[in-house]
């Protein structure tokens, strides 16, 4: 099935005429080995296929060899998943699963059952494009709050309640002092008379019918103008109407009922006329297929090098763009050094990372000769970090520490992302602190280094505007890593 899902996904988009041809006539092959021999498709299905089939196999030779979470990504970027967003909100959905697949992951594996559970308590962020005058709150959330209209919905439903515990207990006076009244749960009865057990549940439940009571009150008194009351009742087959025991609608019945008993029920079928095709989910997909432009440059480039001319304009990129490959690779070791933990992260750890760094400054469009060199700068710049008293500080462990943080803002209609180096929550300050990779020299003082951080103030400021809507004061810095050390801007 989830061959099937992959294959049915807006990155490929498969008919179910074409999915019912590739699988229906051979149960004992893989799904991945019915896409090398498949016959009978359309031509548009055959291309869509193939061109699947290809990034899954360069896929698939990679598997490994990189961390989890960026194997899955990049796979995903080249089947097109970021042309499937509508929204900057789907982007920072996405990337709260990817993040949650990268914490999650041990080593090259990842315990589905493990990702399923901690997917259940993922949500979705807020929409920053959304208006401001709708807003979803729960019933505590909304306490102290006003609206002009509100909308109560679900009223039917039953709140939930918790299972019979082990052990209850109440306190109670006698004899002008407070004892304890306990009583275990007994599972087999010996009577059905109730006993200090059911005496003690009957009191909880008083308290929760009172506390629901409390509730709704909340929750109806939280408008000024309009106040929507929605729920649904089922028609008996004495067609009489009572709401659900012990919910919201049961408290308001009383009032409510006669709405109730004059209403014209809705039919759930459209008159037994449905078809097949209004159960079958709408085909969404891209309308071209193509791995993105941006991540064309990511294949292997083969070359060959003369020495004597690397630097030539037309062999070669400018020292610019090798200067800012180098500082996204080092930004990118710092977040996965900062994730992983500062204990695991040995020089000579680090010193066996050398190879995937030269491949990954070669995939970026430069020589061999040059990728040597880069690589051996970024290992100087972790380790000048990392054994950097600043560095230390800066990358250790923290509960409300984020790396390369992606945020996504909305300026004259357009939606802009800004990516936070580090930012974490230290003593109550927060805390914005941006890499930088230039060269600097050993020598220069404080005031030097302070200076230079100064032209990044603009950007900073820009950062800090995002964190406002919080309670924390915030400092903002620049940890040079050449030097391994933190200027902080005031």
């Amino acid at each position: 099935m989830h061959w099937l899902n992959i294959l049915r996904a807006p990155w490929c988009g498969l008919t179910l005429e074409d999915l019912h041809a590739l699988c229906a006539h051979d149960h004992q092959a893989t799904i991945w080995q019915l896409m090398h021999a498949c016959e009978g498709l359309s031509e548009d299905g055959n291309m869509r296929l193939q061109h699947v089939a290809a990034i899954l196999a360069q896929a698939f030779s990679h598997q490994g060899r990189m961390p989890l979470r960026r194997w899955i990504e990049s796979t995903w970027l080249q089947l097109g998943g970021g042309n499937t967003l509508i929204s900057a909100g789907d982007n920072r959905d996405v990337q709260a699963f990817f993040d949650l697949v990268e914490k999650l992951a041990n080593g090259h594996a990842l315990d589905f059952v493990q990702l399923e559970s901690a997917m259940q308590k993922l949500y979705a962020e807020p929409d920053i494009t959304g208006s401001e005058q709708l807003q979803f709150l729960t019933i505590h959330k909304s306490k102290g709050l006003e609206f002009d209209c509100v909308i109560l919905p679900a009223l039917n439903r039953k709140p939930r309640h918790p299972d019979s515990p082990l052990m209850l207990w109440e306190e109670v006076q006698a004899d002008g002092k407070t004892q304890l009244l306990a009583a275990p749960y007994s599972k087999n009865k010996r009577s059905d008379a109730p006993n200090i057990y059911d005496y003690i549940k009957q009191l909880e439940a008083t308290r929760a019918n009172n506390e629901t009571t409390r509730l709704l009150y909340v929750a109806a008194t939280r408008t000024i103008r309009k106040l929507h009351l929605v729920a649904t009742v089922k028609r008996k087959d004495n067609d009489e109407i009572t709401p659900v025991k012990q919910s919201l609608l049961e408290l308001l019945w009383p009032g409510v009922h006669q709405f109730f008993a004059t209403a014209q029920a809705r039919p759930l079928l459209n008159n037994g006329t449905s078809t097949l095709a209004e159960f079958t989910p709408q085909l969404m997909r891209l309308a071209k297929l193509s791995v993105p432009h941006l991540l064309q440059a990511t294949q292997p480039i083969k070359t060959s090098v003369n020495p004597t001319h690397v630097k030539t304009a037309e062999q070669d990129m400018t020292q610019d763009a090798l200067a800012a490959d180098k500082g996204t690779l080092a930004h990118l070791y710092l977040e996965l050094i900062s994730n992983t933990g500062l204990a695991k992260w040995s020089a000579e750890r680090i010193a066996t990372c050398k190879p995937a760094m030269e491949q990954w400054i070669q995939q970026q469009g430069h020589h061999h000769a040059f990728s040597i060199i880069a690589a051996e700068d970024v290992i100087a710049l972790l380790h000048t970090t990392m054994a950097s008293k600043d560095g230390q500080w800066v990358l250790q462990e923290r509960e409300n520490a984020t790396s390369e943080l992606s945020i996504a803002t909305i300026a004259e209609l357009q939606v802009r992302k800004k990516v936070i180096d580090r930012t974490f929550v230290e003593n109550n300050v927060r805390w914005i602190v941006d890499y930088k990779s230039e060269p600097m020299s050993a020598a220069a003082s404080h005031d030097e280094l302070l200076l230079r951080a100064e032209a990044y103030r603009a950007q900073l400021e820009s950062y800090a505007t995002l964190f406002t809507h919080e309670a924390y004061p915030i400092k903002k810095a620049v940890l040079f890593l050449t030097l391994g050390k933190l200027v902080t801007i005031d």
